[in-house]
């Protein structure tokens, strides 16, 4: 019989086979996820495309994952990036030394992940540079979480490099990599056809009653189909029972190491439990746990194809083989086998506690100090992950007497597990540490984890009460870091529905007794959720003093809380530090809160060029950062920035956007938000009937989208609305709830829409009046509402055929509308200009250049001298990528070089309502960089790529 020629591990499999080589010698950077079952085929074509990677004169990085390594932070990473170690050095310092501390080469502080995969990026970018870079990352769904992030971090943002990406996983892991935008490829059994060819490619001599029944068994997976004739005797399920396929190869598989001799299936015993490939590691440990095994002992395993020895690592034959070995093999043995691996690994204490714990019988202290001392080692490396599991094992290996002990280890747990968004694990974990401890900080911790998990009504005084007592018996106990984080749960609590001024002031007085200094930056983030009012001019004071070494123990808190307040250019300096801070440490869960912040900030300066960029990268990271809320609150702003440009279709679609991800949890802020921006938005379009109903919404307490400080912020939109609408009376009766008494303190924002509601809820004789008040307040910080203000007392002065002195506020409210890019309001301007006789063309609308708004950003920091490294670093992407974009940004700014991004950027901010296309097609909507363009060897001619 003549047998087909083809390649056996690629029988049917041609439509991956082509999808493959597309990406592989397509343009710019693209990635793959194949998915399938076990023996699907996933490695077979893993294999194939690294020839033809190689064929192609393209490195190739490669990495698979291990069952009892996914427990090992970094280790596939480790695998990964082995090759690319003489590089290393090569890297800006903080990311060299937080890659080395990952692998454990080096001691250092507390990491984040993604410094480590800013790194990663950095060092495949290089590699892949001038030649293309295949990395194929076999069995994800056994990579370690810590290496997954990673790998996650580095698809979004390989397409303006030349690297493809193609992973294998098993159905039910690949969401991870589907949400960083890799497309999946699901591997279908082999039909009918095919699978018989593959049997008889393998198995030539099969005869035809044996042959059917592999056939009919293999349900054409492709391993099975190579396997089960092997042993099909000892596969074969009984009559009455219809074993899975997977049982089915595993029983096969340990048929196979059946035959071998006692002290090889124990040698086979041992490499199985290893957690890593390494054949020193194993041998060694195999001559330990196995007495006479041999001076090599795993030649005959290696014989019988069960093991395969290549350049130095042992592996099996499938991954099934081995848990198949390891799940049917002694008990005792499996303890033996763990125990030498602990010996072996003396120098190695995280691995070496990980065997400890799988040898140990019965709990063990010592075994559990040791496994705590490696979920602290895997915290300081950035793997939360592995430090949850640690924790968690330890707990279970700590006597049962010992109830305080294993309950500050499952409390540690829990809190880590929350920090990482995983709510369900964190709460099993707190459920199992609540009956073991009774001492107070331990309840002060459960109740913060309960906090987390089942906030209930957000306002609740009673649950700030006891957060605020709980904060206080802390105070006492000398427990100060945790009475802290106790005050700031309350404040969030007071922040996100108001429980009253006796209940702001029970919580207040907890917070005085708090012993740090008055300036101490945990205080003041307290402080500006609990009553930014009152704590506001004490904020902006004490803010301008700070230094930024100060920042850190509330960074994220504080940038949250000044931006409640509002505030100068003080308080914007100190967020910017924070926000600096935060990148330099990696911090980039914190980022689209912080970005979300600057955005709104920058709303209030109109300036757009801020705005623009802030909150296009918070949404972009929220998503990756999987932030919801952070995402709906950035999208809210990128609604109002185009309502107030003029672009009301855009401003709808992002409100319901953002409306959809929040209003099922009730998120009163952010619906707030929402309908402010859909408020103003119908301002700008003259809607005042609509923009009248959107914003009373946000001061009716039944409402959803009431917030008891945020709502004040729409008080003089509303005002200014009801004047349009013949509602006044019932604008007054609402804005007189918020007036102050001549004690009280008011916050900025609240302030501002005072000053500008004022004229328009005055009584017509003193109207006037109102208007040169609110106009000779200071809002400097405002001009927005300034324009807004010139533009409504020139029109008010006009109605009342005051036509001379109307020319003067409405050619200033043109002119500052114009500068800021308040295109609806310009218009109004104009046209009232035009009624009091003035002849005003039309504004030329210039060309627009058409820069997304990561470009913008981009050239911007290579405008204030930064490098592309430098760049690179700030923005989370490799410093190629920052150069193909500057590639691009320089011909639509109509430059030639660096030097003159600085007067390009300045002209564009002359006009910023026409110099940038920030609409809907000019914003960034993908998680990742566009597609680079050939020809970027000739980039560091042009100026662009300064390293």
């Amino acid at each position: 019989m003549t047998v087909d020629s083809e390649p056996s591990d690629l029988i049917g499999r041609d439509e991956e086979m082509s999808a493959i080589i597309a990406m592989l010698r397509g343009d710019g950077g693209s990635g793959l996820l194949l998915v399938g079952a076990a023996g699907i085929g996933k490695s077979a074509l893993l294999h194939a495309a690294s020839r033809v990677a190689v064929g192609d004169s393209r490195m190739v990085l490669r990495a698979a994952g291990v069952q009892s390594e996914a427990r090992v932070p970094f280790a596939g990473l480790h695998q990964l990036l082995y090759p690319l170690t003489d590089r290393f050095g090569l890297l800006p310092p903080p990311q060299r030394k937080a890659l080395l501390a990952a692998f454990g080469y080096a001691d250092g502080p507390a990491l984040q992940v993604f410094v480590i995969a800013i790194a990663t990026l950095e060092l495949l970018a290089d590699a892949a540079a001038g030649r293309g870079l295949l990395v194929a990352v076999d069995d994800l769904h056994w990579i370690d979480d810590a290496t997954a992030q990673v790998l996650g971090f580095v698809a979004r943002r390989i397409a303006s490099e030349p690297i493809a990406l193609l992973a294998a996983t098993r159905p039910g892991f690949e969401d991870l990599f589907t949400a960083a935008g890799l497309p999946a490829r699901t591997l279908r059994p082999l039909r009918r056809a095919q699978a018989e060819r593959l049997v008889r490619l393998r198995h030539p001599d099969l005869d035809k009653r044996w042959r059917g029944w592999v056939l009919e068994h293999a349900e054409g997976n492709p391993l099975a189909l190579a396997e089960l004739p092997l042993t099909a005797s000892a596969c074969q399920p009984g009559a009455e029972v219809r074993v899975p396929l997977t049982a089915r190869l595993e029983r096969s598989f340990t048929a196979r190491v059946a035959g071998l001799g006692p002290t090889a299936r124990s040698a086979v015993v041992v490499a199985a439990a290893a957690d890593s490939n390494d054949f020193a590691e194993i041998a060694a440990a195999v001559t330990i746990a196995v007495p006479g095994s041999g001076a090599d002992p795993l030649r005959p395993a290696v014989d019988a194809g069960v093991l395969v020895v290549s350049q130095a690592e042992v592996r099996f034959e499938h991954p099934l083989m081995r848990s198949a070995v390891y799940q049917s093999a002694d008990a005792d043995l499996r303890r033996r086998a763990h125990a030498a691996f602990a010996q072996v690994l003396d120098a190695q204490p995280e691995r070496r506690a990980w065997h400890l714990a799988a040898a140990a019988p019965v709990p063990d202290e010592a075994v559990a100090a040791q496994l705590e001392l490696a979920a602290e080692s895997a915290a300081r490396r950035g793997a939360g992950t592995a430090s949850v599991a640690a924790w968690e094992q330890a707990a279970n290996l700590t006597p049962r007497a010992d109830r305080e002990r294993r309950a500050g280890r499952l409390l540690r747990a829990a809190e880590l597990a929350l920090e990482l968004g995983r709510p369900e694990q964190a709460r099993e974990l707190a459920g199992s540490a609540e009956p073991l401890s009774s001492a107070p900080s331990y309840l002060a911790r459960l109740t913060l984890i309960r906090e987390a998990l089942s906030p209930g009504v957000p306002g609740d005084p009673l649950r700030v009460r006891i957060l605020a007592d709980l904060a206080s018996e802390m105070i006492d106990a000398g427990q100060t870091d945790l009475s802290f984080r106790l005050v700031l749960a309350a404040a969030v609590r007071v922040w996100s529905a108001d429980p009253g001024p006796a209940t702001r002031d029970y919580l207040s007085a907890a917070m005085a007794r708090l012993p740090v200094p008055p300036d101490d930056p945990r205080l003041l983030a307290a402080g500006g959720f609990v009553d930014p009012a009152r704590y506001g001019d004490l904020i902006t004071r004490r803010i301008a003093g700070l230094r930024p070494d100060q920042l850190d123990a509330a960074a994220g808190e504080l940038a949250m809380s000044i931006h409640l307040v509002g505030a100068d250019q003080a308080i914007n300096a100190v967020q910017l530090a924070v926000v600096d801070g935060a990148r330099r440490e990696g911090k980039l869960t914190a980022l689209p809160r912080m970005a979300t912040q600057q955005t709104w900030n920058a709303i209030a300066l109109a300036d757009w060029q801020v705005a623009v960029p802030a909150a296009d990268e918070a949404v972009r990271l929220a998503i990756e950062t999987r932030q919801p809320m952070w995402q709906a609150a950035a999208m809210t702003g990128q609604a109002m920035i185009a309502g107030m440009r003029g672009d009301d279709t855009d401003a709808e679609r992002l409100a319901q956007h953002a409306e959809a991800i929040v209003l099922p949890a009730r998120i009163s802020a952010v619906l707030c938000g929402i309908q402010f921006a859909r408020g103003v938005t119908a301002i700008a379009a003259g809607r005042y009937d609509e923009a009248f109903d959107q914003l009373r919404r946000v001061f009716d307490r039944a409402d959803p989208s009431y917030q008891a400080v945020q709502s004040t912020w729409a008080l003089g939109d509303l005002a200014e609305a009801a004047t349009h609408t013949g509602r006044v009376a019932e604008a007054r009766e609402i804005a007189a709830a918020f007036q102050p008494g001549e004690l009280d303190s008011v916050a900025p924002w609240t302030r501002v829409a005072l000053i500008y509601a004022a004229p328009f809820l005055a009584e017509d004789d003193a109207a006037e009046a109102e208007f040169r008040r609110a106009l000779a307040a200071n809002l400097v910080r405002w001009p927005a509402y300034r324009a807004r203000l010139l533009l409504e007392y020139g029109s008010w002065l006009r109605r009342r055929y005051r036509v001379a002195q109307a020319r003067g506020p409405l050619r200033t409210a043109r002119q500052v509308c114009v500068a800021h890019g308040l295109l609806p309001w310009a218009e109004r301007a104009r046209r009232e200009l035009r009624a009091t006789g003035e002849a005003d063309e039309e504004p030329r609308t210039p060309q627009r250049i058409s820069l997304s708004p990561q470009e913008l950003q981009i050239a911007q920091l290579a405008a204030g001298g930064l490098s592309n490294r430098e760049i690179a670093e700030r923005l989370y992407l490799s410093h190629r990528t920052v150069g193909s974009h500057l590639y691009r940004i320089f011909p639509k700014l109509g430059i030639t070089s660096r030097i003159q991004l600085p007067s390009a950027l300045a002209t564009a901010d002359a006009s910023p309502a026409a110099g940038l296309d920030l609409s809907r097609e000019g914003r960034s909507e993908a998680l990742v960089a566009e597609p680079g363009q050939a020809g970027l060897r000739d980039v560091a001619r042009a100026g662009v790529d300064r390293q």
